[in-house]
């Protein structure tokens, strides 16, 4: 490690839980005009339950037990039922979820902590865009590789005996970053 992971490390652990919890920077790329790629992993802590258990009955990521590699996108949390009216959305970036709540106008959301960012959603692209305070847009979904779905029954979206069900979208993964001089990080999973 070099000296400035040592010092995050230092404030790095919650008093009240006592889990450790840091980003650990893996690569950073600059681009034009301010549009850069970085790729951390972050670690969290982890209970004594969860390092005696079976990594066939709790599987662990990648990077191993307590690592993982966040991915930016916004998933739907279904309250009762699995019905759009109802969905709860977070905005899963940078190791944080940001809690997304509707606006005034349709289909347009802010975060919990309002952040100076403009957020809409699309209903038919099936596209998300998050506007930033510094002008980039950041689009997550818009096509099949780019959405998780789930399969709902009714307004089921748990285990069932029935055979047919619906598909939903239930995760849209960041697609694209675009900045105002037209520059773009595209991605690919």
């Amino acid at each position: 490690f070099d000296g400035g992971i040592i010092g995050t490390l230092k404030n790095s652990v919650n008093l009240y839980r006592g889990q450790v919890t840091f980003p650990l920077p893996l690569l950073n790329l600059p681009g034009r005009n301010g549009l850069s790629v970085a790729l951390q992993a972050i670690y969290q802590g982890v209970t004594t339950d969860e390092a005696t258990t079976w990594n066939m009955d709790a599987p662990t990521d990648v990077l191993g037990l307590g690592w993982t590699f966040p991915l930016e996108q916004i998933t739907a949390i279904p309250a009762v039922d699995a019905s759009q009216e109802t969905m709860t959305y977070l905005l899963i970036a940078g190791g944080q979820q940001k809690l997304l709540i509707p606006g005034d106008a349709l289909n347009e959301y802010h975060s919990q902590e309002y952040e100076f960012w403009k957020i809409t959603f699309d209903p038919q692209n099936n596209t998300w865009t998050v506007l930033r305070e510094g002008g980039e847009a950041y689009l997550y979904g818009g096509s099949e590789q780019f959405i998780e779905t789930g399969v709902k029954w009714g307004n089921w979206d748990g285990s069932s005996t029935q055979a047919s069900g619906q598909t939903f979208a239930k995760a849209w993964q960041l697609r694209q970053i675009q900045n105002t001089w037209g520059d773009t990080i595209s991605f690919a999973y």
